[in-house]
């Protein structure tokens, strides 16, 4: 089992009637504990001539064996 994982990615969408286009960014850091797993996620988006960030945070604690809860915020 990994400990840690990083993701990152990023999308762009064009328009034909030349608008500008979206853009995306994200980056994801997640780790295995004994309590359950849990990941922490920035993200940065650009649309309508704006730009804005949001974290998130997700949380996967586990209840007993085959049972687990979902706790997130953002």
């Amino acid at each position: 089992m990994r400990v840690w994982q990083i993701k990152a990615g990023a999308s762009y969408q064009g328009f034909s009637d030349r608008r500008v286009g979206w853009r995306d960014a994200d980056v994801t850091l997640s780790r295995a504990t004994p309590i359950g797993s849990i990941s922490i996620t920035g993200v940065r988006a650009r649309r309508f001539g704006l730009e804005d960030d949001q974290f998130e945070v997700e949380m996967y604690p586990r209840i007993r064996p085959g049972t687990y809860a979902y706790l997130a915020g953002a």
